[in-house]
């Protein structure tokens, strides 16, 4: 499977996600505890390792930089960016939070060409323009 099926794939899996945040949230109604809670799924990842025998060896064979990056990331994205994200559909329509949300490769774009110094194009210009375009038909 190349790339963009498992990009399409991620973007299927991902895009049911909100159905079921929107809903747990609202009936917790605190942001702070969805996100405990929802940690207890994520949480079942841990065991991956027990099912994938390939993953015990990358992990125990993992450099500590890479180690700490992705818990640095594990952090900031499915606890800070979770809480903001929660709190986000529990106030708004999940169908206009989820695309605005989703907008983080226009970040992703800022910090690949200003710390990995990944070239720029039109096409990539083009496209972070179209994202934008999008966020502002929403929030109208």
């Amino acid at each position: 499977m190349d790339w963009f099926l498992l990009s399409l794939l991620t973007a299927a899996v991902w895009g049911v996600v909100p159905f079921f945040e929107k809903h747990g949230v609202s009936a917790v109604g605190c942001g702070f505890a969805a996100v405990a809670i929802r940690s207890v799924g994520a949480a079942l990842g841990l065991f991956l390792p027990l099912i994938v025998p390939s993953a015990r060896v990358a992990i125990a064979s993992a450099p500590l930089k890479g180690i700490v990056f992705l818990i640095i990331a594990g952090f900031i994205g499915s606890v800070v960016g979770q809480i903001t994200y929660l709190n986000a559909i529990k106030l708004g329509e999940v169908s206009k939070v989820t695309p605005v949300a989703a907008a983080w490769p226009v970040i992703t774009l800022v910090v690949a060409l200003a710390v990995l110094g990944e070239p720029i194009s039109m096409k990539k210009i083009l496209a972070v323009m179209l994202v934008i375009c999008g966020i502002f038909l929403l929030k109208s």
